[in-house]
């Protein structure tokens, strides 16, 4: 099932220019919302928005701790190293299974609706599964891979969610007076909040 899948949404032979292309932004750069969000909550947000960041933060950390333990018992190769589809993006050897990127996207939408954040959780969703298509159709992932990713996030998510409720409020109090010493300047200068 899992190959059969794949080869439904794999890109043929020829492939068009233009769906490489959405391909290609879809798959390397929708990652980068991620980042940019938490930034902007971090600095423009209010104390819900920073605890929101934190929690997401800690969510993807514990996630891609989680994938690198799975990785180390299961290797699965890559579409392509098995000789099964076509490729069409560059990607080190490494074990297909789970999707890093599925994980930090899809850790987030969890951790964004696990904190109330509805709006930001099913954004991250649809990019989450905007990167997961366009990594199967462009050759370096399987299905299965996004759905492992997926649960690594929600497992992230579940636990940052924990261990939020225990130790969140010092280290949200920690991690802001470390931000205003560090900002003091740009907060001085109102051009980000304290």
């Amino acid at each position: 099932m899992n190959q059969t899948l794949f080869a439904l949404l794999n890109a043929g032979a020829p492939a068009s220019a233009f769906g490489l292309d959405i391909g290609y932004v879809a798959a390397v750069f929708l990652i980068f919302s991620l980042p940019a969000k938490l930034m902007i909550d971090w600095l423009w947000g209010n104390a819900h928005d920073r605890h929101a960041a934190m929690v997401v933060t800690v969510a993807v950390l514990l996630a891609l701790g989680l994938n690198m333990l799975i990785a180390t018992g299961i290797q699965v190769p890559r579409p392509h190293e098995a000789g099964i589809g076509h490729s069409y993006l560059a990607h080190a050897a490494d074990s297909s299974f789970p999707s890093d990127h599925a994980t930090v996207l899809f850790a987030a939408a969890w951790a964004y609706g696990f904190c109330g954040r509805r709006a930001a959780a099913w954004l991250f969703a649809a990019i989450g599964l905007t990167a997961s298509w366009a990594r199967i159709y462009l050759g370096v992932h399987y299905p299965l891979d996004i759905l492992g990713g997926a649960l690594s996030g929600l497992v992230g998510a579940a636990l940052s969610r924990g261990l939020m409720a225990f130790a969140g409020g010092w280290l949200l109090v920690a991690a802001e007076a470390l931000y205003r010493r560090l900002f003091s300047i740009p907060i001085r200068a109102g051009w980000i909040r304290a």
